[in-house]
């Protein structure tokens, strides 16, 4: 089955909506977690960190979409083993906090991402930094959408591109 034929089955803007809600939801975690360099360890190297906060919050997302669309895979950056790959099948993938050492030094430049591919392709993405408020997401074929903590939403890009003068 095609992409676009299998996309056409799925309810896009409700798991539009769910992802939004867990970004929100995963976002009020990370507002409220009290992050350290001593509550870290490191990962690869000593600037590719993961908190407690990280780990909690992909459980969180995990557990949530078992329980909503048990049927779809996950990846997640904090649970991922050798071997696993991305297939077909609806997967989402989730990086709890994209920017874990400015979390860790009280930066506000992090974010909760997570997405839904499809045949190895994203069709739904959500972008959510809770500490400035900023949330992104797009759904293949709907645009891509910004909306301020203010509540304004905005179609991107916000401005066309233009050519450069040289």
């Amino acid at each position: 089955m095609s992409l676009k034929n299998r996309l056409d089955q799925l309810p896009l803007h409700e798991i539009r909506d769910f992802m939004i809600d867990l970004a929100r939801k995963a976002g009020g975690m990370i507002r409220n977690a009290d992050p350290s360099v001593g509550g870290s360890d490191e990962k690869n190297n000593s600037a590719d960190r993961v908190t407690a906060t990280d780990k909690a919050v992909e459980d969180m997302v995990q557990a949530a979409t078992a329980r909503q669309y048990p049927e779809f895979d996950f990846l997640g950056e904090e649970t991922f083993k050798a071997g696993q790959k991305l297939s077909d099948k609806p997967t989402f993938v989730c990086d709890p906090i994209d920017g874990t050492l400015n979390f860790i030094h009280g930066y506000p430049n992090c974010a909760f991402s997570l997405a839904l591919t499809l045949y190895k392709q994203p069709v739904i993405g959500v972008v959510y930094n809770p500490l400035r408020g900023d949330l992104f997401y797009a759904t293949k074929g709907y645009g891509a959408y910004l909306e301020r903590v203010d509540g304004q939403t905005l179609a991107l890009p916000i401005k066309p591109p233009s050519a450069l003068e040289v």
